[in-house]
């Protein structure tokens, strides 16, 4: 479902640099950097809420204990995961673990 009439989310730089180091702790071992990072990623998420890929990877990751991080950490997590695919920076705001500011901010990214 299409949520381009929303405004893109906001993260914070310090966000996107937690979610790194989360992203080579606990994703990496599974997912090669292509599946998550690139054209992929784009063509599957772009205009989505960021609320549903905060959703489906905080109930899923990692595989060995879904749930299992902090909500903070998936946030900054889907920080990462947001930077790295040229999302478009509405403002610096800090992304938040709040299903109603998730729910009404999309994700904008770009293929490079």
């Amino acid at each position: 479902s299409s949520a381009a009439g929303l405004p893109p989310a906001s993260f914070l730089m310090s966000q996107a640099a937690r979610g790194s180091e989360i992203y080579d702790q606990s994703c990496v071992r599974c997912h090669e950097g292509s599946q998550l990072i690139g054209p992929n990623f784009v063509e599957s998420w772009n205009n989505r809420r960021v609320y549903d890929l905060y959703a489906l990877v905080r109930s899923t990751m990692p595989l060995d204990d879904p749930g299992g991080m902090k909500d903070t950490e998936y946030v900054d997590l889907v920080a990462f995961l947001l930077q790295q695919n040229r999302h478009a920076l509405a403002r610096a705001d800090s992304l938040r673990p709040d299903t109603l500011s998730l729910r009404s901010t999309r994700i904008a990214v770009s293929a490079p």
